[in-house]
């Protein structure tokens, strides 16, 4: 993300299109209050670094912040509280897919946003098995 993006974001709209390095596709952002709130405190903190529109918002001492660099702090906060398993930046999505489906949020909607082309891919990219829908049926009584 740039610095220009979120300056459009904040004057005019709530939704921007961001195109998924991956796969190419198109993808609509929604920025909630929080995420406006946030921008402006930003811009009233420091207005310089407004000035270069095509600069990246996310930078480390490299530049932009890569997948690996997310990996890289993912697994460090795991080490540190003593998190066994494998953690990366990936894991974060995964949750988040997650979080949303245990609140009740609607598989197909949670299946678009992350861009899946099936419901079954979501199911599997969060884990749910089989044996647990078999599970959630054996427990419906109509």
């Amino acid at each position: 993300t740039r610095w220009g993006e979120l300056v459009k974001l904040g004057q005019m709209d709530r939704v921007w299109a961001k195109r998924e390095g991956k796969t190419g596709k198109v993808r609509r952002v929604v920025a909630n209050n929080a995420i406006l709130e946030a921008i402006a405190l930003w811009q009233q903190s420091d207005p310089t670094i407004w000035l270069d529109s095509s600069g990246f918002v996310f930078t480390g001492q490299r530049g932009q912040i890569c997948t690996a660099t997310v990996n890289h702090w993912v697994k460090g906060w795991c080490k540190f509280i003593g998190l066994q398993g494998q953690f990366g930046a990936r894991s974060l999505r995964k949750t988040w897919a997650f979080q949303q489906l245990q609140a009740g949020q609607s598989l197909t909607l949670i299946m678009k946003m992350l861009g899946h082309s099936s419901e079954e891919i979501t199911l599997r990219y969060v884990g749910i098995t089989e044996q647990q829908q078999e599970e959630a049926y054996k427990g419906v009584n109509l």
